[in-house]
């Protein structure tokens, strides 16, 4: 745990860094020497430790229903000299009688929190000089280098009208926001799309343990999964929310800062990432899921248990079951932040940008991905 939180410290301490120009080398001899102390302190043996049962259910079921977070478990945890079940273990923190109701909220934030590790397990390019990331795509390493003199989020964002400051909005790029969604401009927010997107496709993949778990005879447990999976708030949102940022930072430094706007597009593997990324997001948000939640409903009848869908007024949609075949409970599945987000991009520049994007690509001859009609 204590090497654990140096190495994610440090890794915060260059995140936030808002001059990377002189002050870099410093920045990254400062990082070493914290990574070389943490290692020298001796790694815990976590063969020797005592896990929650929760924490080796979750890691079994990445490994066998989402492999490719559990690769991202298992790289970062190589790195920091620790498990897969250490990884989970951090973000695991009980919030009721049951364990089985925290089984997806903790997944869905471990692999969400460990993909940021990920990214960032070669931070800095010394050949280039230059911050890069790394993204999984399809189980190839992917590098996508930042550009230099980056424009915060927060120039494009932070003036938004009342109506389009979604759910995460204050937390991810409002004026001052410490996140490098907001610091590190469009590389950072594509970081954030990344997690999210991940997080929320390991919850969809390991939809077969609800059943181990006891879900299809347990409503509230059923519920838990929902409220992860595709309530208001979930990260379902969020495909709309960064996919709304990322476009109007496109938008606004074709605009008002061509120099910056070129030397995005000339990246062709930030462009490659970015549309994998969403396409697979939206596909995940607005086909598989829905399909999911009628998959649940159906083994929840089929349990004895009344389930449905059902548009109640002040709340939208709503998915309702009832306890005991006289209380009703239901959960919103309607997200009111990403409509009104979701209403805007219907504008003609939104799409014209995300096509323009998509013709970049085709003329490097690399993997052509679908037209978007939305």
């Amino acid at each position: 745990m204590l090497r654990s939180a140096v190495i994610t410290s440090t890794l915060v301490f260059l995140l936030s860094c808002e001059t990377l120009g002189t002050n870099l080398n410093d920045a990254v001899s400062s990082i070493k020497a914290s990574f070389n102390t943490a290692h020298s302190s001796g790694a815990q043996n976590s063969t020797n430790k005592t896990y929650p049962q929760i924490i080796h259910d979750i890691d079994s079921t990445l490994s066998k229903y989402s492999p490719e977070s559990s690769r991202i478990l298992d790289d970062v945890a190589k790195s920091e000299r620790n498990s897969s079940k250490d990884q989970i273990l951090l973000w695991y923190h009980p919030r009721g009688a049951d364990e089985r109701e925290d089984f997806y909220n903790t997944l869905d934030t471990a692999v969400h929190e460990t993909v940021h590790k990920f990214t960032s397990l070669h931070f800095f390019n010394s050949a280039s000089n230059n911050i890069q990331e790394q993204y999984l795509v399809e189980g190839k390493i992917i590098r996508v280098q930042h550009g230099e003199s980056l424009i915060k989020t927060e120039v494009i964002t932070g003036s938004l009208p009342p109506h389009l400051r979604t759910f995460r909005w204050e937390t991810y790029v409002s004026p001052n926001a410490a996140p490098s969604a907001n610091q590190h401009g469009i590389y950072g927010l594509l970081n954030e799309f990344n997690a999210y997107y991940r997080g929320l496709k390991s919850v969809y993949e390991c939809f077969p343990y609800l059943s181990d778990l006891g879900g299809f005879e347990n409503g509230d447990i059923a519920q838990s999964y929902i409220g992860v999976l595709a309530t208001d708030g979930s990260s379902a949102g969020a495909f709309y929310e960064f996919k709304y940022w990322i476009l109007r930072y496109l938008l606004y430094t074709k605009d008002k800062a061509p120099a910056q706007y070129r030397s995005i597009i000339r990246n062709k593997n930030f462009i490659y990432v970015f549309l994998y990324i969403h396409d697979h997001f939206l596909e995940l948000v607005e086909e598989k899921i829905p399909r999911r939640v009628n998959e649940l409903i159906l083994e929840l009848n089929n349990a004895g248990i009344n389930a449905s869908l059902e548009d109640i007024r002040g709340y939208g949609t709503v998915f309702s079951f009832y306890k005991n075949s006289s209380v009703q409970t239901f959960v919103p599945l309607h997200d009111t932040a990403a409509n009104t987000v979701r209403a805007d991009m219907k504008g003609e520049q939104y799409s014209t940008m995300l096509n323009e994007l998509r013709d970049i690509l085709a003329k490097t001859r690399q993997e052509p991905i679908k037209d978007d009609t939305r």
